[in-house]
């Protein structure tokens, strides 16, 4: 119960942080790190994929609701909850355990590096993709698509650091 309640204020948490900081962020008019993709790191590995897609919609139609978006987090997120568990097969070590959360603590270094960029590129790919529905430039969706990769890839390795000293802290 008590993990119930630390996810939602986990994805109520980074759901603020994306619509009020990082929606805001357009660097050279094209990168715009997304966050959102950090919430499939942080559910435990043996919840179902039913399970995690609903959490992952609800996840972004929040989002989508209050940044204005007509259904794009939505959508990228439920993909990310659907390709979660390929993802992850391609990216954990054999002895994973059965409760184990992803991060760099739990996994191998480069292992957790590759499940973040999977999932980047799933997400990011999925919300571009949508977004530039309206008008499309081959060129300008590949530098948003990997200027933004590149700026979120920073932004959540940053933030699942400082998340791991803070569990070292508490232990």
């Amino acid at each position: 119960m008590l993990n119930e309640i630390r996810h939602i204020w986990q994805m109520f948490l980074l759901a603020a942080v994306q619509v009020m900081v990082f929606n805001h962020i357009h660097l050279w008019g094209y990168a715009m790190p997304l966050i959102t993709p950090l919430m499939l790191l942080y559910l435990p590995i043996n919840e179902g994929r039913i399970t995690t897609m609903l959490r992952l919609f609800l996840f972004g139609s929040v989002i989508d609701v209050l940044s204005g978006t007509p259904g794009q987090h939505a959508a990228s997120l439920t993909l990310c909850g659907m390709m979660r568990q390929p993802m992850l097969r391609l990216t954990l070590p054999k002895e994973h355990l059965e409760n184990m959360i992803p991060s760099v603590r739990t996994m191998r270094p480069w292992g957790h590096f590759m499940l973040l960029l999977l999932t980047c590129l799933v997400n990011h790919t999925a919300f571009f993709a949508l977004e530039s529905m309206n008008y499309f430039s081959t060129l300008s969706f590949l530098i948003t698509l990997l200027s933004s990769i590149v700026l979120s890839m920073l932004i959540m390795m940053a933030a699942d650091k400082l998340r791991d000293r803070r569990t070292d802290a508490h232990e």
